[in-house]
């Protein structure tokens, strides 16, 4: 057969705790997609759509329409020195240890758990030898805002305690992002998200936790140097949330 089809799940997830994945492999290319969020496989050409550019970059990604609502595209790249020779390719070391997989899989077991994380719609995994690309699509999460744009418009502007309670809700579960900033916290209404879940994991309890709490800090220290001072009363709203 030209498709070769299976269904998947992925780190520790089951076919009682989610949805089924549908997985397409053609030569080298791989891809992963809901069923529950796409009607048929997505192609190579899917991926490629035109769209409006939200973000360039390490992060660039792309908007584009859908009848069940927006999807976000985003297309992996390396950043730092490494980024400049490399630009958007990896060590391939199996399917899953593939970012795209990854991620995926991290966001469907967030989407089990009711965590306010981006829904995973499909993910593309382009092997060439040696070396891998991918793309991850996901819903967009219409009328957000990132906290730094929100937070530069006024800090009384953002629910501090909400991002603080956000975070909390994440850290009980495990879940543990590997670049917490102010770019990745997004504000809808009433609603924290927290996004980007590229190179995270689910961990035991640990260091880590004030590590991704830290990561915060520092990025909003960068952001709003003069503002964010030592004991400023948002942050303490932020951590006294978190550690309720």
């Amino acid at each position: 057969a030209r498709y070769a089809w299976a269904h998947c799940w992925g780190d520790a997830l089951t076919a009682q705790d989610s949805e089924p994945v549908e997985l397409l492999r053609h030569g080298g290319r791989t891809v992963l997609f809901s069923r529950a969020q796409l009607d048929a496989a997505p192609d190579a050409a899917w991926f490629g759509r035109d769209g409006a550019v939200l973000a360039r970059g390490r992060g660039a990604a792309r908007r584009i329409a859908d009848v069940r609502g927006d999807i976000v595209i985003r297309h992996y790249f390396r950043g730092g020195f490494i980024g400049r020779l490399i630009r958007d390719h990896y060590v391939y070391a199996g399917l899953a240890a593939t970012r795209p997989w990854r991620e995926f899989h991290l966001l469907l077991r967030a989407q089990r758990l009711g965590l306010p994380a981006p829904v995973p719609v499909a993910a593309q995994i382009v092997r060439a030898g040696l070396f891998y690309g991918g793309d991850l699509a996901m819903r967009m999460i219409v009328g957000s805002e990132t906290l730094s744009a929100v937070a530069a418009r006024g800090f009384d502007a953002v629910d501090w305690s909400a991002v603080g309670r956000c975070i909390a809700l994440f850290h009980r579960h495990g879940f543990d992002h590997a670049d917490l900033n102010a770019h990745n916290v997004l504000l809808q209404d009433d609603k924290v998200w927290i996004v980007d879940w590229d190179r995270g994991a689910v961990r035991e309890p640990g260091a880590w936790q004030a590590g991704n709490v830290a990561r915060l800090e520092r990025s909003l220290r960068k952001l709003f140097p003069t503002r964010l001072a030592s004991g400023a009363r948002e942050w303490q709203a932020l951590l006294m949330a978190y550690r309720a």
